[in-house]
C-alpha cells in the first residue's frame, strides 16, 4: 500500500480501522522494526483506547520513541495462547523462514473471533536487505493453503498488472506514470486491466 489514491486503498483502510475499533482490547503489530509504520502511521489516533504493541525482531539499537515495544521472533512469539484480540501482519511472512510455523503461532496467539490483517506480495521485487532476508511470494492458491486453519478468510489484490509494472520501475519513472494527475487514468486502465491471480500484493483479513 503505497497511498491514499489507489483505487484498492479502500480496502486496506477498512481493515486496518477494523483492527482500531477493538478498544480496551489487545492488538499486536508484528514485525516491525517501529510502532505505526509507514501507512500505519496515519492511523495512530484511530488506535487511541487500544491496548497496541508492536513487535520487532534483532532489535539491536532501541529508544523511547522510534523501537517496538516486544523483540521477538513471530516463529515463536512471547505471548500467551488466546491472548490477543487482534494482529496486524504487514509485509512480514515473506521475509519469515517458515511462514507455516509463524501462521501457526499468530492463530495461537489470537483469541476465538480474533481477527488478523495480513499483506503478502505475489509478483513483485526481491527486497531482501540484511538481516532479513526474502524468502517467499504467495499466489491465491498458496494464501488459501496457508490461511486453512481459520474459519473466515477475505482476500482482495492490491492492484493489477499497472500496479506490478509499478514495482518494477525505476523511481524517476514512478514519479512520472503515478502522479496525482495521471492516477485517475492508471486506476481506471488498472481496474478494466486486472485478471484473477496477478497481483502485486494480497490483503487479507482472517477470523479464527
Amino acid at each position: 500500500m503505497r497511498n491514499r489514491r489507489e483505487h484498492f486503498f479502500p480496502i486496506f483502510d477498512s481493515c486496518v480501522k477494523e483492527l482500531a475499533e477493538m478498544k480496551g482490547r489487545i492488538v499486536l503489530d508484528l514485525g516491525t522494526p517501529l510502532p505505526f509504520r509507514k501507512e500505519l502511521k496515519d492511523y495512530e489516533k484511530d488506535f487511541a483506547g487500544v491496548h497496541y504493541f508492536s513487535l520487532g525482531y534483532k532489535v539491536f539499537e532501541k529508544t523511547n520513541s522510534s523501537s517496538p515495544h516486544v523483540d521477538g521472533d513471530i516463529c515463536r512469539l512471547p505471548f500467551k495462547a488466546e491472548s490477543a484480540d487482534g494482529i496486524i501482519c504487514k509485509e512480514v511472512l515473506e521475509h519469515v523462514y517458515n511462514p507455516f510455523l509463524a501462521i501457526q503461532e499468530i492463530f495461537r496467539v489470537l483469541k476465538k473471533g480474533g481477527k488478523l490483517f495480513c499483506t503478502l506480495p505475489f509478483i513483485y521485487p526481491y527486497h531482501g536487505s540484511g538481516q532479513y532476508k526474502d524468502f517467499w511470494r504467495f499466489s491465491r492458491d498458496g494464501i488459501d493453503y496457508l490461511f486453512s486453519p481459520f474459519k473466515e478468510v477475505r482476500v482482495a489484490p492490491s492492484g493489477g498488472y499497472f500496479y506490478i509494472l509499478q514495482s518494477f520501475l525505476p523511481i524517476p519513472i514512478n514519479r512520472i506514470l503515478f502522479s496525482f494527475y495521471l492516477m485517475p487514468l492508471i486506476n481506471r486502465l488498472d481496474r478494466m486491466s486486472t485478471r484473477e491471480g496477478r497481483t502485486s500484493m494480497w490483503m487479507i483479513l482472517a477470523e479464527k
